[in-house]
């Protein structure tokens, strides 16, 4: 990846279309950001969990660098 090329942050929380975690993860390491620097933090109660994304850390639209870390939470 150039790197002149802008990483930006997907949008992985939509009410229309919440992607799993794993594609999620899948596609943050397609855009550069290391496996080690994803956090994924289960939320809400075990019944109720579907292993979709409820909230992200960086919103989207943010810039991501190499330094960059993502916490989804997952529920």
């Amino acid at each position: 990846m150039s790197e002149r090329t802008a990483r930006v942050m997907p949008r992985l929380v939509d009410w229309r279309c919440r992607p799993s975690f794993v594609a999620a993860i899948n596609q943050l390491v397609r855009l550069g950001v290391a496996p080690e620097r994803i956090f994924v933090r289960l939320v809400g109660a075990y019944e109720d969990y579907d292993g979709q994304i409820r909230s992200q850390d960086p919103e989207a639209g943010a810039l991501l660098t190499d330094e960059t870390e993502v916490v989804l939470d997952v529920g």
